[in-house]
């Protein structure tokens, strides 16, 4: 209730990193997100997306996208984002997916992406995430400097 309704967000002591906050929930997280329930997991959907609006595009640096607390929210999130019957759902589903693609900066997104492409077996994510792919290999073709993994 905290982070999706909003309610008493301001008791929450602030000694908690956004990391820590997504770290410490996403058990809970992929449990909820494969339940049979929709609504189970329409209200684990609302929770990784508020946690994932904490985060600024580009923050998580280093080896925090082979974390596999974080790599185990994408097979249920694309079974929600394919399989689910609701489309306000699927597409609650596809906005955390593109945040969460978002969260690691360009070149932590490299090996994201490696996983991604190893892992991912459904044609519509897989075309979604090579466009994605493209648009972060655009923005490292702009500024070859700072992103020395893509050279």
């Amino acid at each position: 209730l905290m982070f999706c309704e909003g309610m008493s967000l301001d008791c929450l002591p602030n000694v908690y990193s956004h990391s820590y906050l997504l770290t410490a929930s996403s058990r809970y997280i992929v449990h909820m997100l494969k339940s049979k329930y929709e609504m189970i997991s329409f209200k684990a959907l609302l929770l990784l997306q508020s946690l994932l609006k904490r985060f600024p595009e580009g923050w998580l640096e280093d080896d925090s996208s082979e974390n596999p607390d974080y790599l185990n929210l994408v097979e249920p999130l694309v079974n929600i984002i394919v399989f689910n019957s609701v489309e306000e759902v699927r597409m609650t589903g596809l906005d955390c997916y593109k945040m969460f693609l978002n969260m690691f900066s360009a070149n932590t997104r490299y090996s994201l992406y490696k996983y991604l492409f190893n892992t991912l077996n459904h044609s519509g994510i897989l075309g979604f995430t090579v466009t994605h792919f493209k648009n972060t290999l655009l923005g490292v073709f702009k500024d070859k400097q700072q992103h020395s993994t893509y050279t």
